[in-house]
């Protein structure tokens, strides 16, 4: 642990950087499991779903969500 005031070294950085992206995966994986469960259950989330995918590839990725803004 790092006292207050103290810059945090090399190594703190980075530790402090992985567990960022170990925690950021984890909510991701979370997110895309309930989602594909949804998407199983419920025939009307899987159209919806199905439906808005379709939406988002079939134009330009960058262009949707630049003009969504």
């Amino acid at each position: 642990m790092i006292a207050e005031g103290e810059k945090p070294g090399e190594d703190e950085e980075a530790l402090w950087y992985l567990r960022r992206l170990d925690g950021g995966l984890f909510t991701l994986q979370t997110v895309d499991y309930i989602l594909a469960w949804l998407t199983m259950e419920d025939d009307g989330v899987g159209h919806a779903y199905a439906r808005t995918l379709t939406n988002l590839t079939s134009t330009n990725p960058r262009s949707y969500f630049i003009s969504n803004k």
